[in-house]
């Protein structure tokens, strides 16, 4: 008996089951490999972000500034 979100997944696709994945055989420097460069492909997706809400924040900051008539 598979949860309801999994039939609404699945509906459609005749013979597809549920995969529980419990197990990941993988050699260490492979992982550490794997690792490295998941922290290096996060530097630009966090430089990104940080300039994002960086905007956000001086335009919000700016809308406030002006609400509350304070000076620039």
């Amino acid at each position: 008996m598979a949860a309801d979100h999994v039939q609404v997944a699945t509906r459609g696709l005749d013979g597809v089951q549920p995969v529980v994945v419990v197990d990941i055989q993988m050699r260490f420097w492979s992982m550490m490999v794997f690792m490295v460069k998941w922290m290096l492909a996060a530097i630009p997706a966090f430089i990104v972000f940080v300039g994002i809400v960086g905007m956000l924040g001086a335009i919000f900051g700016s809308l406030i500034g002006g609400m509350l008539g304070l000076p620039k």
